[in-house]
């Protein structure tokens, strides 16, 4: 009996372990790689996302800019005319300021807006000149220019006419 006995424990000792902790620790390390991957998918999504935001952005207000470029060059340099055509703009001195919230609809304060769109005039006798930007404003963080750009026109004075044009007909 105590032949069968020991006989009995020594099969048991002998049993294979079951592969069920190995598969365990496999699907854990499974696991760990893909939220590896994930965070750095989600990561790549996100920046791609804030940089085609940025994009959209800047195309927008460069239509914008070009537009006031565009006005500037039509009323000569004149503040007051410029910004009559732009109705919720603000002048102070020689520059002109145009607030725009996220879906670029003008907007009258800077308290409510996003963008700025500004044109700094600045008069050289008869070159006239402006200074456009455009810039974010509605996070101090990122209160970079997103770009600027000189736009210049040339308004020739009107002087005497000289006397070889006057006198054709040498009278």
């Amino acid at each position: 009996m105590d032949a069968g006995d020991a006989g009995g424990c020594s099969v048991m000792a002998k049993q294979k372990p079951s592969g069920s902790r190995a598969f365990f620790l496999e699907l854990v390390l499974d696991l760990v790689v893909f939220v590896l991957c994930a965070t750095v998918c989600l990561q790549v999504f996100a920046s791609a996302k804030t940089t085609s935001d940025l994009s959209a952005a800047t195309s927008r207000l460069g239509v914008e800019a070009q537009t006031l470029a565009e006005n500037f060059k039509a009323t000569g340099g004149d503040m007051d005319a410029l910004a009559g055509r732009f109705p919720a703009s603000e002048v102070a001195g020689q520059t002109l300021s145009l607030y725009y919230d996220g879906d670029f609809v003008p907007v009258g304060s800077r308290d409510d807006a996003m963008y700025l769109l500004s044109c700094e005039a600045s008069d050289d006798g008869a070159l006239h000149q402006a200074q456009i930007s455009a810039q974010r404003i509605d996070d101090p963080t990122e209160a970079d220019i997103l770009f600027d750009f000189v736009v210049a026109r040339y308004v020739p004075t009107i002087a005497s006419a000289p006397e070889s044009l006057g006198n054709e007909g040498g009278a």
